[in-house]
């Protein structure tokens, strides 16, 4: 764990550099099934935004 990395959810154990960080991970994303699928590979994400890094950086596919 990196020493910026200061603010650790209390129900997983993941660190976050900022609290906004992880406010969005508690209430979007810890403990919750991923919403976003890649239909090539078997990444998964709760966040649109990852999902559509995923395929651009890994698949070289541009999602609108």
């Amino acid at each position: 764990m990196e020493s910026n990395m200061m603010h650790t959810c209390e129900w997983c154990g993941r660190p976050f550099s900022w609290p906004s960080s992880l406010r969005l991970h508690q209430r979007m994303a810890c403990g919750k099934p991923p919403n976003f699928c890649c239909t090539i590979c078997d990444y998964k994400s709760n966040f649109k935004g990852n999902l559509k890094r995923h395929l651009l950086c890994k698949h070289r596919i541009h999602m609108h």
